[in-house]
């Protein structure tokens, strides 16, 4: 699968701007500011419904659009994919709303039918690497259980769905151990059903999602070490454990669970949460919160078997990231059949030379197609990427060179 064409209207600093896409890729090429990140952005929004940069939508409309007109401010997104299963294009209209600043409204559309922003999830499969994705392991544990959402709703439209679900549920939930904190014993008694009621609801969407968070992880290992010893170029395992906030087993470990049976897991895992949410329930009524799911999972990046934020060197830890989105690459293969458009934003500069060019030989190898961005346009005009059509960007407008 390749992004064949782009149409953007309106979009941040793009008036309007229409370009074609080579299988392989391009090369985009300009200063801070000049609209690189935002047209990597778009392409990234097409995939996954929502920016991953943008705190509110309204910030993707051009603040002048449709001034001269007196109308709402508006922008478009639309691609047309090629080697895709089952959609040829995909569009995106933002309209921001007259009455409530900070709000739009937004408009999906595959092959020109309406539908819903969760069916139109990773209709187009596209991974994105960019500077800011060093948090993956110096950030908080909210980071990587983004990441992990984000990578496993690009394959499965039942996850994304089921964690939705567990979002509205642990809300729900939360809302009732509050009402609960300050009730005695007695009252707290004659309202436990209410609780079991959600209990039951949370449970069997948490082991659906930390059931899919293993097999992904399980999915991943072999290609994250393979790509991290290739970049590094030394004998060094980098593998990442999933740490959830309640054991599988006594052992502590969840790198000896089956996640090729994945009924007997999600079994297994409804069946320790129930008996931890059991065993914190004075916890929860006294904290008012809901202590144990996946929304406090985590991640921990292994360098040799220690922690890499702590034990690993700047160097290391922003080569287990690259390490962690090539890996993602190549299980959307794994799972899906088809390759990723594989962003990468500025990534050059953050490697020194012998890394960028084992970076661009294991892109090469991937065989599918590559943006890729630098202010530095001598950082992309390398023998690796010279099959690559080399754009400027300056001021929201794109041009060959």
């Amino acid at each position: 699968m390749h992004l064949a064409h782009i149409y953007l209207e309106q979009f941040r600093c793009y008036t309007r701007q229409e370009l074609e896409l080579p299988p392989a890729g391009i090369r985009l090429a300009g200063s801070n500011a000049s609209g690189k990140t935002s047209f990597v952005e778009a392409i990234q929004l097409l995939s996954m419904m929502k920016s991953a940069r943008a705190s509110v939508e309204r910030e993707l409309i051009n603040w002048e659009s449709n001034a001269e007109f007196g109308l709402p401010p508006f922008a478009r997104i639309q691609g047309w994919a090629e080697g895709a299963v089952d959609v040829n294009s995909i569009e995106i209209i933002l309209t921001a709303d007259a009455n409530r600043p900070n709000h739009t409204k937004k408009q999906i559309k595959l092959d020109g039918q309406p539908t819903r922003s969760i069916d139109a999830v990773g209709r187009l499969k596209t991974v994105l690497f960019e500077p800011e994705d060093m948090d993956l392991v110096l950030g908080s544990p909210s980071v990587r259980r983004r990441y992990l959402d984000v990578a496993i709703s690009t394959l499965d439209s039942t996850y994304l769905r089921i964690l939705s679900q567990y979002n509205k549920i642990l809300e729900q939930r939360n809302s009732l151990l509050k009402s609960f904190r300050d009730q005695d014993r007695s009252t707290r008694s004659a309202r436990s059903g209410e609780l079991d009621y959600w209990d039951s609801e949370l449970i069997n969407r948490a082991a659906y999602i930390v059931a899919a968070r293993l097999r992904f992880l399980d999915q991943a290992r072999d290609p994250l070490a393979r790509s991290f010893q290739a970049l590094l170029g030394e004998e060094h395992e980098l593998r990442v454990d999933y740490q959830l906030a309640t054991r599988l087993d006594e052992s502590g470990s969840e790198r000896d669970v089956d996640v090729h049976d994945f009924t007997g897991l999600q079994r297994q895992i409804s069946q320790r949460l129930q008996h931890e949410i059991e065993n914190r329930r004075a916890e929860e009524f006294s904290r008012g919160v809901t202590a144990v799911g996946p929304h406090r999972d985590d991640l921990m990046f292994l360098l040799d078997g220690r922690d890499i934020e702590s034990f690993g060197s700047r160097g290391q830890q922003r080569l287990a990231v690259v390490s962690v989105k090539l890996a993602e690459v190549d299980v959307i293969q794994q799972v899906s059949g088809q390759t990723a458009v594989l962003l990468l934003d500025d990534v050059l500069s953050e490697l020194d030379e012998r890394r960028q060019q084992r970076l661009l030989e294991l892109v090469g190898a991937l065989g599918g197609q590559v943006v890729v961005t630098a202010t530095d346009a001598r950082l992309i005009q390398v023998e690796q990427l010279e099959q690559l059509p080399l754009y400027h960007v300056d001021s929201g407008q794109i041009n060959a060179v």
